[in-house]
């Protein structure tokens, strides 16, 4: 919320706060420094400003490290990615994200686990392994982090 507006708001609850308490309940209240002083209901004003503002200033840094909790839930959420290897057949293949690698089941299908990336910021590449070469192949999205197919073909 914008400053200017939190202020105003502060000020007329605590104006019409300290209102409501010296004018319909009777209520006395004192301030005292070194250089002021301050009794009734402008001791009230400030007595109920003050205990908005720091209210707001907790529930606002509180909403603050809300927020930054969930940048850093989302940044390193656990990621899948899943696939299947064309004219895969059964023959040796190892599937590698990044340090992370897999073997593919008797169908050529496999499954990567992959924390914290993000295809749109990240440059993720899968490398396939096999006896005869080795192929990389770009992620560049996160619908093609599932089913994502490999030709395995000549």
């Amino acid at each position: 919320m914008y400053p200017l507006i939190v202020v105003a708001i502060f000020f007329i609850l605590s104006l019409l706060g300290a209102v409501i308490l010296f004018k319909f309940f009777k209520s006395s209240a004192l301030i005292q420094g070194k250089t002021y002083q301050a009794g009734g209901a402008i001791a009230g004003f400030i007595i109920l400003y003050v205990l908005l503002y720091h209210s707001y200033a907790k529930i606002d840094d509180f909403q603050g490290i809300k927020n930054e909790n969930n940048e850093l839930k989302e940044k390193y959420q656990i990621q899948t990615i899943t696939g299947n290897l064309k004219n895969y057949n059964k023959k040796y293949a190892k599937i590698v994200l990044a340090v992370r690698e897999t073997e593919p089941d008797i169908n050529g299908k496999y499954r990567l686990k992959a924390p914290g990336i993000n295809p749109e910021e990240d440059d993720i590449r899968i490398y396939v392994i096999t006896k005869d070469r080795q192929d990389a192949y770009y992620i560049l999205s996160k619908e093609e982090m599932d089913n994502f197919e490999i030709d395995l073909g000549n």
